[in-house]
């Protein structure tokens, strides 16, 4: 995008934590710590859901928004996380973890493991270990209990079937 208007809140934070829920999305594949930043920017300036975002291409305007407001920390909750079609009518899935970082795209990249699925078939989880992040498991300090993915891959919409492992 040639422009990107944010909240005055936000260009005058000195730490900024995404918090997610990990969730299938319909448009993305996944809602983890960068698309999570869509909520940042407003609905009043960009309309409801965002759709400029949207049309624009919604993985180019997750790396558009990453780049231009870098997340500090990221806190994922997937305890509940949700499958298929999400991130408004998925389903419920128990997972049972929460995933910690200093770097968004190692925490994207790992809770796409966990889901079972491979994080650089996840176009802006790709880009984006290009220059804001890495996906890397040999560059991602692992911490606490081993990272298992999910034996049954998280149901996604049919489009988005090719990120699971198994393909």
């Amino acid at each position: 995008m040639k422009q990107l208007w944010l909240p005055r809140t936000v260009h005058e934070a000195d730490f900024l934590v995404s918090m997610p829920k990990i969730k299938a999305h319909h448009w993305s594949g996944v809602t983890l710590s960068m698309k999570n930043m869509f909520g940042i920017v407003p609905g009043t300036r960009y309309g409801w859901p965002k759709n400029i975002l949207h049309w624009a291409g919604i993985q180019q305007s997750i790396l558009d928004i990453c780049a231009t407001v870098p997340v500090h920390f990221v806190i994922a909750d997937g305890i509940i996380a949700m499958e298929g079609n999400g991130p408004l009518n998925g389903t419920p899935r128990h997972l049972g973890e929460i995933v910690i970082s200093n770097d968004p795209v190692a925490a994207d990249a790992t809770c796409a493991r966990l889901m079972g699925f491979e994080p650089n078939r996840v176009a802006h989880i790709c880009e984006a270990s290009r220059f804001l992040g890495n996906t890397s498991t040999a560059l991602i300090d692992q911490v606490g209990e081993a990272l298992i993915p999910s034996e049954i891959p998280f149901e996604v919409v049919p489009d988005w079937r090719y990120l699971h492992y198994s393909m």
